[in-house]
């Protein structure tokens, strides 16, 4: 190491070959530890660049490392290291711990706990097909031929043709739509309207009549969730707001 602090290593005949006609034989590297200085302070960044020369050509220059210099790698000393510790900054959350539900932190570093589970029926986000709808999970009970996969499995049950179900669909018009929306039923029936954000807010529920115009004007831009729910059925379909 000279006196500017700059560490050199000389490879003396090694020969490497030209990695246009061997590749694997061309690569190289240096391994070295460092033993840090007592005084260097907590949190303390230090960079480190690399030139390679071989032989007389410029120097190849490498990217610039950060380390930053810390005193253990259990920052918050609750025993478990940066590695396994989902938020090594808070004690209070490490794999060890017990998951506090529906409180926005994950205590136990699983995600798959109590806390993940958006619409709080018992499955978390990596289980649940629709996580902001509670009636939707795999222990729900199958509702056939009402286009909603209730228990996440295969979709949801047919058991009428195609055609038969879809002559019974209501119709959503226009979409996208920048204002009104209108819902036609196929025949006269008792029917209900849900719409909900994309979030699973329910913005908007009313009764439906057969011919039935919606004003969406006064709602912010996005995707809208429509349920119709008539005798029987219900029938679902995303709907644009512009």
């Amino acid at each position: 190491m000279d006196p500017n602090n700059l560490l050199k290593f000389d490879f003396q005949d090694i020969f490497l070959p030209d990695s246009t006609t061997n590749f694997e034989g061309s690569q190289g590297y240096v391994m070295y530890a460092i033993r840090a200085d007592s005084t260097i302070a907590e949190g303390t960044l230090i960079e480190n660049t690399a030139d390679i020369y071989f032989d007389l050509n410029p120097p190849i220059i490498t990217n610039t490392t950060d380390n930053v210099m810390i005193y253990s790698f259990d920052v918050d000393e609750d025993g478990y290291d940066i590695f396994t510790d989902c938020d090594d900054t808070n004690p209070d959350v490490n794999p060890g711990n017990v998951e506090v539900a529906y409180n926005g932190i994950d205590e136990d570093c699983n995600e798959l706990t109590l806390d993940d589970d958006l619409d709080e029926d018992g499955f978390g986000i990596a289980d649940d097909c629709d996580d902001t709808n509670p009636a939707i999970n795999p222990n729900a009970t199958e509702i056939p031929d009402n286009g909603i996969d209730e228990d996440c499995v295969d979709g949801d049950l047919i058991t009428i043709s195609t055609i038969d179900l879809e002559k019974l669909r209501p119709q959503i018009f226009p979409n996208p739509t920048t204002g009104d929306l209108n819902i036609q039923l196929p025949y006269s029936t008792s029917a209900s309207l849900v719409i909900k954000d994309y979030s699973g807010k329910t913005i908007l529920t009313q009764g439906l009549e057969t011919t039935n115009s919606i004003n969406l004007g006064m709602l912010p831009n996005g995707v809208y969730i429509v349920l119709i729910q008539t005798e029987g059925q219900v029938w679902t379909e995303r709907v644009v707001k512009m």
